[in-house]
C-alpha cells in the first residue's frame, strides 16, 4: 500500500496506506441503469450460491444485455456454461463476472481454515484464467473479478464486520493477471458486505465503467485506488485513519483562546441522539470570521453562548446524513446535505433537522460548503430585513468576502445599483469583475465622499457593513431618507460603542445582524429562508463562491489565512482522510521507545530482516525479546550478537522452535510466555516462503507452500493475540505486491491477504502495520540469493535499500500509527517496460514522476531544433513537452492534460504557473509572464507563443503600463484560488481582466 516521493534515485516509495479517492456519489451509482446500445453477454459465476444473483441478473436483462448464471461446482463438470451465446453473425461482446463468497469467517477460525478459503477461490480464479487464455481472440471475455469486502486498503466508515481479508488474496493474484494476461482486461470490484442494493450497485459499475481497474463500493461511496507521492515530512501528516478504539471520533477545539497556536484535536464525547436531531459525517466544514475571532479570544462568552453554534468553533458544512432522530422524516441515512451545525469541525457532527437542506446535485460538497452562512446571511439581510427593490442603490463592504461575493449576486439579481468597497487593489479588481458598478477603497474613509459625488448628493438606500468605528459612522452618513443600515460586524456591539442619533431622524432603520442567534432563536424562520436560498441555486439564480480548501491536519493554517484576510471568497476546511487524531501531534514528533519490562515476539527472527528488526528493537529499550522459527536456531555469529545484548545492556534473547501455521503450537507458545510474567507487547511477524510461476503453472501443493506462513501463520498471530494489549502488531510484506510481479502470484497473494488483515484489524480498533519492503541488500532471502535480486532490479530498476533504511521506516509508520508503507526505489521506465499494468489509472501519481515525459535536451539544442521544424512539427513537440511538464507539476498523467483546455481550468494555481514558466525557461529559454499563465491560456497557446517566439527570435516582454500590472497582480491573486474554485468563475475574471489591459502581450 504505497505512497511515493521523487529522489535522485528514483521514485522512493514511502508510502503510507493507499490513497482512496472519491469518484462519484453513492446516489448516483445507485440511479437508473440506461439502456445499452450495444448488448452483451455477461456470465455470472459466482463461488457459491450467492442473493446477489437475482438482482444483479435482473438489473443487467433491464438494461438490453443477455445474461446466464452458474457456480464454480457446476462449472467444472461443464466448462460450456461459460460460453457466450451465438450472436447471429455479429460478435456479441462478453464479460465473465467472478464473484467471490459473502461467506464470513467464524471468529474462532484458525489459520487452516483461512487457507481452506483462500485456496477454495484463489485456485479457482487461476482455473478459469487458464481456460480463458486459451480461447481464440475473437471469443476471449473480458473478466471482472468481484470481492466482497476483500480489498487490501482501509476503507473509510467501514466497520471490522464487513471486511473478508481471506479475500485479500484474489486483489494480489488479479494484480498479476494484469501483467501475465492482459489480453483480459482484468478489473477488480469490492462491495461492501453489508452494502444495500449490492446488484444494483454493481450491475451500474460493471455498465458504466470509466476503465477503472480497482474500485470500492462503500455504503459511503464510490472509491477508487491511487498511488500518492508525498515527503518524509508529509507522511506523518497524511496517515492512514487513526485506530477507531483509541479515536472513535475528534472535534476542534482549543484548551485557552488567545493564539491559534492552541487549535487542537480533542475526542468527540458521545451522547444519545435526540429526536429532532440529524448526525451528519462532514465533507467540507465553512470558515467565518467568529471562528476565528473566538479562537483567538476576542468574542466573548456573550457573543457567542445565546447563539445556535454555542461556545464551539464552526457552524457550516456539507456532507452526508449518517443516522436521524426518531421524529425526522425529511432526511435519511445517505443524504447529501449542507447547512447550520455547532462544532462543525469534528469526524461527526449533530444538528437540529430544520437547519439543513438537500445538497443541489449541481454542487459538489466543497461547493455547497460555501453557500449556508454567507448566503443565508445576505439573504436574510437583504430580503427579509431590508426589504431590496429593483433600481435601490446598495453599498456592500468587504465585497471580496464571502458574505460580500454573495449579497452583490443577490443585489444583482433584483435589480440594484451595486457599490461595493475591497481593502487592497486586486481585491477591488475582482468585485468590479463581479458585477459590482462602483468599487471603492474601504482602508479609506474617502468613500462616503465618493458616494455622495457619484449619487449626486442622494445617497444609498441600503448599506451592508462589516467596518468598525469611523468607518461605520461614516458609512451610516450616506444613507438617504427610509434608508436601511445593517450591521454584520462583532466588535462595536460588544465594545458598546456609541454613534450619534442625528441620522435615525431621517427614517432610518439600524439592523444588528447575527445569523447564529437567529437560528437558535427563530428555527422556523430560519427554515423557511433557507429554502428561498437553496431555490434560487436550484433555478440556477444564485452560484457558489471562490473557496480556498485546507484539508484538516492543516487547520490552523486555514485559520491564520482568515485571519490575516488574504482570501478572495470562502475558506474551506476537507476532510480527505478523516479528522487527525488528538494524539497524532504528540506521536509524530516521538522517538519510538519500547518498554523495557515487555516482550516482543518476532516470527521468523532468528536470521535475515526479522533478525535486524529484533536488533533495531534491542536499541529502542526492548530487553526482553522471543525470537521464533521453526528451527528455532542462531546462526553462531546471531548467538554470539545476543550474548554481547546481554553483557551491555541485559537484553534477553530466547530462542524457540514453532511453527506459527500451527494454531495450536503458537497458543502453546503464548501461553508459556503468560505464565513467565513478562506482558506481550508487540508482534512482528517477517516469516515468508517463496516458489516463483506463471499463473498457468500455479496449483495446489505450490500455492499452499507459499501461503502458509503467511496467510495461516499471520492469521494466527491475529486470532490469538487479539485480546491482548498490544502496543504494535507488524506483518512483512513486499512492494512486489502493489505492482503485481509477473512469475511472483503466489508470494503477491499471500502478502495482499496480509494487507487486508491489517486493514480488518483497524477498522476493528486494532493496532496493525504491513511493511512492504522493495530489494534489500544486505539481509534476507533477497541478499542470499543474488541472481533473483538482480533479476527483480532489472524489472523495476533502481537500486536495493539498506536493512537500516527499513528499520527507519518502520520506526517512522509505528510513531505515526499507519496502516502501512512501502519502502523501494524503483524507476519507473523500466517497470513500465516489463509490467503491461504499469499504465494502470491507479499508477497515475507515479507515471507522472517516473520517466514517461520527454528526455530533456539542453535548452540551446532544443531551441535550435525547433527554429529548424516547420511551425506544424515545431508545435506539436513543444505541446508535448509542456503536457509532460503541466502532469508533473499536476500530478497527473501526461494523456489527461488536454492541448486545448484552459491551465487553470485543470488547477494551476500562481505558484504552479511559477513552477511552469521556470521548467519552460530552462527548457527554451523562453519567459511565459505571471499574465499569460492567469488568462485562460492552453497548451496549445502556450505552445504556438513559445514557437513564435523561437522562430521569430523575439525576447519576451512584460507587460507595459499601470493598467496590466494591475492585471497581472489581480490574475495572480485569482489563480492562486483556481485549484479550489468547483466553477470557471476565477478563470473568467482572469480572462476578463486581460481584456481590459491594452498593454502588449507577453509570450
Amino acid at each position: 500500500m504505497p505512497i511515493a516521493r521523487h529522489t535522485e534515485q528514483g521514485l522512493d516509495l514511502e508510502g503510507a496506506p493507499t490513497l482512496l479517492v472519491a469518484r462519484a456519489p453513492l446516489e448516483d451509482a445507485a440511479g437508473a441503469i440506461q439502456a445499452s446500445t450495444s448488448p452483451a453477454h455477461w456470465s455470472l459465476l459466482y463461488a457459491t450460491s450467492d442473493a446477489i444473483d437475482d438482482t444483479l441478473s435482473t438489473a443487467l436483462r433491464s438494461a438490453g444485455h443477455t445474461t446466464s448464471s452458474t457456480t464454480l461446482q457446476a462449472l467444472r463438470h461443464d466448462m460450456s456454461k461459460l460460453a457466450a451465446p451465438a450472436g447471429g453473425g455479429q460478435h456479441i461482446a462478453h464479460h465473465v463476472v467472478f464473484v467471490a463468497p459473502d461467506q464470513p469467517l467464524s471468529a474462532d477460525a484458525d489459520g487452516a481454515e483461512v487457507m481452506h478459503a483462500q485456496r477454495q477461490t484463489t485456485l479457482a480464479l487461476a482455473q478459469l484464467v487458464r481456460d480463458l487464455a486459451v480461447a481464440s481472440n475473437e471469443m476471449r471475455p473480458q473478466l471482472w473479478i468481484v470481492t466482497r469486502g476483500g480489498a487490501p486498503v482501509a476503507t473509510p466508515f467501514v466497520d471490522a464486520a464487513s471486511l473478508r481479508p481471506e479475500q485479500g488474496a484474489l486483489w494480489g493474484l488479479v494484480r498479476v493477471l494484469a501483467n501475465e494476461h492482459p489480453e483480459l482486461s482484468c478489473r477488480l470490484i469490492d462491495v461492501c458486505a453489508t452494502q444495500a442494493d449490492a446488484g444494483a450497485l454493481l450491475a451500474r459499475e460493471l455498465l458504466a465503467s470509466d476503465g477503472e481497474e480497482e474500485v470500492l463500493l462503500t455504503p459511503r461511496g464510490r472509491y477508487v485506488t491511487r498511488m500518492l507521492p508525498t515527503s518524509n515530512a508529509a507522511l506523518r501528516d497524511i496517515a492512514a485513519e487513526p485506530l477507531r478504539a483509541r479515536n472513535e471520533a475528534a472535534v476542534l477545539g482549543f484548551a485557552s483562546p488567545g493564539s491559534l497556536r492552541n487549535l487542537e484535536w480533542f475526542p468527540l464525547p458521545q451522547s444519545e441522539l435526540a429526536a429532532d436531531e440529524v448526525e451528519i459525517e462532514p465533507a467540507a466544514t465553512g470558515l467565518n470570521f467568529r471562528d476565528v475571532m473566538y479562537a483567538m479570544g476576542l468574542l466573548s462568552d456573550e457573543a457567542v453562548e445565546n447563539g445556535f453554534a454555542g461556545a464551539t468553533v464552526g457552524m457550516e458544512l456539507s456532507g452526508r446524513v449518517v443516522r436521524v432522530g426518531r421524529d425526522v422524516q425529511r432526511f435519511a441515512a445517505g443524504d447529501a446535505v449542507l447547512g447550520f451545525a455547532p462544532a462543525s469541525f469534528a469526524s461527526r457532527v449533530r444538528t437540529k433537522a430544520e437547519a439543513i437542506a438537500h445538497k443541489p446535485a449541481r454542487l459538489t460538497f466543497e461547493e455547497a460548503a460555501t453557500v449556508p452562512t454567507t448566503f443565508f446571511t445576505a439573504y436574510y439581510a437583504l430580503c427579509e430585513l431590508a426589504r431590496l427593490r429593483r433600481g435601490e442603490r446598495v453599498l456592500v463592504h468587504g465585497a471580496a468576502g464571502g458574505v460580500g461575493i454573495a449579497a452583490i449576486q443577490l443585489a444583482r439579481h433584483l435589480g440594484a445599483e451595486v457599490f461595493a468597497t475591497a481593502g487592497s487593489r486586486e481585491k477591488r479588481e475582482f468585485v468590479r469583475l463581479l458585477g459590482a458598478d462602483h468599487v471603492l477603497d474601504s482602508r479609506s474613509l474617502a468613500f462616503a465622499d465618493q458616494i455622495r459625488e457619484r449619487t449626486q448628493g442622494a445617497g444609498i438606500d441600503i448599506v451592508l457593513n462589516s467596518l468598525a468605528g469611523e468607518a461605520m459612522v461614516r458609512s451610516i452618513d450616506t444613507l438617504r431618507p427610509f434608508g436601511r443600515f445593517l450591521e454584520l460586524g462583532k466588535r462595536d456591539f460588544y465594545e458598546n460603542s456609541r454613534i450619534g442619533l442625528r441620522p435615525f431622524r431621517n427614517n432610518i432603520s439600524y439592523f444588528g445582524i447575527d445569523a447564529d442567534q437567529l437560528m437558535s432563536a427563530l428555527p422556523g424562520l430560519t427554515a423557511r429562508l433557507f429554502e428561498d436560498v437553496m431555490r434560487l441555486f436550484a433555478d440556477g439564480v444564485l452560484h457558489p463562491l471562490p473557496y480556498r480548501a485546507f484539508p484538516a491536519e492543516r487547520v490552523e493554517e486555514a485559520f491564520r489565512h482568515m485571519q490575516q484576510a488574504r482570501q478572495i471568497g470562502k475558506i474551506l476546511v476537507t476532510y480527505p482522510a478523516g479528522t487527525p487524531s488528538p494524539a497524532r501531534s504528540a506521536q509524530a514528533s516521538a522517538t519510538l521507545r519500547l518498554d523495557p519490562a515487555a516482550a516482543y515476539l518476532i516470527v521468523g527472527g532468528t536470521g535475515g530482516l526479522g533478525f535486524a528488526s529484533a536488533r533495531w528493537m534491542m536499541s529502542r529499550g526492548a530487553r526482553h525479546l522471543v525470537l521464533a522459527s521453526r528451527s528455532g536456531s542462531l546462526a553462531p555469529e546471531l548467538a554470539e550478537e545476543t550474548a554481547r545484548w546481554r553483557a551491555s545492556n541485559g537484553t534477553e534473547v530466547r530462542t524457540v522452535a514453532c511453527d506459527v501455521t500451527d494454531a495450536a503450537a503458537l497458543d502453546a507458545l503464548l501461553a508459556d510466555l503468560a505464565q513467565r510474567g513478562t506482558p506481550l507487547k508487540g508482534v512482528l511477524h517477517s516469516a515468508m516462503a517463496i516458489d516463483d510461476g506463471l499463473v498457468r503453472n500455479l496449483d495446489d501443493e505450490r500455492f499452499a507452500a507459499v501461503l502458509a506462513p503467511k496467510v495461516a501463520g499471520a492469521w494466527n498471530l491475529h486470532r490469538s493475540t487479539r485480546d491482548l494489549a498490544l502496543d504494535f502488531f507488524v506483518l512483512y510484506s513486499s512492494a512486489t505486491t502493489f505492482l503485481g510481479n509477473p512469475g511472483q502470484s503466489s508470494y503477491v497473494a499471500a502478502n495482499s491477504f496480509l494487507e487486508a488483515l491489517i486493514a480488518q484489524r483497524r477498522a476493528a480498533g486494532l493496532p496493525g502495520t504491513c511493511m512492504a519492503w522493495g530489494p534489500l541488500d544486505d539481509v534476507g532471502f533477497l541478499a542470499r540469493n543474488a541472481e533473483t535480486r538482480e533479476a527483480l532490479q532489472a524489472r523495476i530498476g533502481g537500486v536495493s535499500i539498506s536493512s537500516a533504511e527499513a528499520m527507519a521506516a518502520l520506526e517512522r509508520a509505528l510513531v505515526a500509527m499507519h496502516a502501512g508503507e512501502a519502502v523501494v526505489r524503483l524507476d519507473w521506465h523500466a517497470l513500465a517496460l516489463g509490467m503491461p499494468a504499469a499504465r494502470a489509472h491507479r499508477y497515475t501519481e507515479l507515471q507522472t514522476r517516473g520517466s514517461h515525459e520527454p528526455a530533456p535536451q539542453g535548452s540551446v539544442q532544443m531551441r535550435e531544433q525547433i527554429a529548424a521544424m516547420a511551425f506544424d512539427d515545431a508545435q506539436r513537440l513543444v505541446e508535448e513537452t509542456l503536457q509532460a511538464q503541466i502532469a508533473r507539476i499536476l500530478h497527473m498523467s501526461p494523456e489527461k492534460i488536454e492541448t486545448g483546455r484552459s491551465i487553470l481550468d485543470m488547477g494551476m494555481d500562481s505558484l504552479m504557473g511559477m513552477e511552469l514558466g521556470m521548467a519552460v525557461e530552462e527548457r527554451f529559454e523562453v519567459k511565459l509572464s505571471i499574465m499569460t499563465m492567469a488568462e485562460g491560456a492552453t497548451v496549445h497557446s502556450l505552445a504556438q507563443r513559445i514557437v513564435e517566439s523561437i522562430q521569430t527570435h523575439d525576447e519576451a516582454a512584460e507587460p507595459n503600463g499601470a493598467a496590466a500590472q494591475m492585471a497581472a497582480q489581480v490574475a495572480a491573486v485569482a489563480a492562486q484560488h483556481a485549484l479550489d474554485v468547483g466553477a470557471n468563475a476565477l478563470a473568467d475574471v482572469a480572462d476578463a481582466l486581460s481584456a481590459q489591459s491594452s498593454a502588449t502581450e507577453p509570450v
